[in-house]
């Protein structure tokens, strides 16, 4: 769900686990401030957009997940240079059905904040909005310089440093990463 309809649900609990992703992005060093006055005119209109959104576990407890909409990249970068190897569903579930009746031992494990382990290698410049732009400037004080207002709204321009769901090759550089480490 939307940051705001879960603001409007859950209210203080929705601020917290929004806080405490934009900490994790923050400690991962995944944005550069950019001065806007610099940026050319282009790049501005292209940036993309950051969403912040809400996923209620099952445990009931709130995760903050922020992303990018990458939709304006796909016209730039093709399928091919971006896919990464993917399992297909039909040959996980024969894989675990061997499991199972070869009464396997299988593991899994969870990579904390896995895509922004991964370094981004095209020059992506992100726009962020409204009252994200705030909380950012109080997570790190030096972003309030590069805060810029446009019509009646606070903009900052970030330059995307790592990889962040919703770039179109977000998943091949994790996939990249994961193979040669």
């Amino acid at each position: 769900m939307s940051a705001k309809k879960g603001i409007r649900l859950h209210g203080n609990r929705t601020i917290e686990a929004l806080l405490k992703e934009l900490a994790q992005l923050e400690d991962m060093n995944t944005f550069e401030p950019l001065q806007a006055q610099k940026l050319p005119r282009v790049p501005r209109t292209e940036a993309l957009r950051v969403i912040n959104l809400i996923k209620e576990k099952r445990d009931n407890s709130l995760k903050g997940r922020t992303c990018v909409d990458g939709r304006p990249q796909r016209k730039c970068i093709s399928k091919e240079q971006a896919a990464s190897p993917t399992v297909s569903t039909e040959a996980l579930l024969c894989t675990l059905v061997v499991d199972a009746h070869e009464d396997r031992y299988v593991a899994t494990a969870d990579v904390k904040g896995a895509y922004l382990q991964a370094e981004i290698d095209d020059y992506v410049i992100l726009k962020l909005d409204g009252k994200v732009v705030d909380v950012f400037c109080n997570l790190n004080p030096r972003y309030k310089d590069f805060v810029v207002m446009e019509g009646n709204k606070k903009i900052l321009y970030m330059r995307l440093v790592k990889a962040l769901y919703g770039c179109v090759k977000s998943a091949l550089l994790w996939y990249e990463l994961f193979v040669d480490s």
